[in-house]
This record gives C-alpha cells, structure tokens and sequence, in this order.
C-alpha cells in the first residue's frame, strides 16, 4: 500500500531519552496529517469536476440553434425636429381647414 511505501522512506528520528517524540517527530505527523487533508479536498475537487463537465455535456446536447430573425426596419419620423412654420407650410398646401391645421399645431 501507500502507507507502507511512505513508512519505508520515512527517516528514522531519534527520541530523547524519557521517550517523547522529538519536534522533528510532530513536524513530520503533521505534515502526513495536512498531506492526507489535501489529497481528501483534492479526490473532492476532483469530483466535482467530473460532474461539472457531465452536466456540461448534457447541456451541449440539448443546445438547439434558434432561428435568427432580423426584423425589418419600418420608418419613423423624428417629431422633435417638426416645428410649426414647418406644418403652417404643409398645411397652406392641403388647403385644409383651420382646425385641422390648430390640430396639427398642438
């Protein structure tokens, strides 16, 4: 196993006398400790990908391409631009009557 490979590399400490572990001892526990810490948070974010990208894939599939549709532009006219020597003229020139053309000023 893997904890076997690492004990093998594991170099031997020494004890003091009254049998304690030395610093050098919790260091290196510590750090096994962190390195098994990371590895579970690693396998975690490793898991979470995977189903990320399933779910990813799921949408790919379902893309359909939606019609595109340019609409067709219809004319305006700009009104306030218009002022009212402007319609006075047209006016003149439909021969309409005045309240047609008091309509057309308001």
């Amino acid at each position: 196993t893997m904890a076997d490979d690492r004990s093998s590399k594991r170099p031997r400490t020494t004890s003091r006398a009254n049998g304690e572990s030395t610093f050098d001892d919790a260091r290196i526990v510590a750090l096994e400790s962190e390195i098994r810490t990371l590895r579970l948070q690693l396998l975690r974010s490793d898991a979470e990908v995977a189903l990320l990208r399933q779910r990813l894939q799921c949408f790919e599939v379902r893309h359909d391409v939606l019609p595109v549709v340019t609409p067709t532009p219809t004319p305006t006219v700009d009104l306030s631009r218009l002022d009212t020597g402007l319609v006075t003229h047209i006016v003149s020139f439909l021969g309409t009557s005045l309240e047609l053309r008091n309509l057309a000023l308001t």
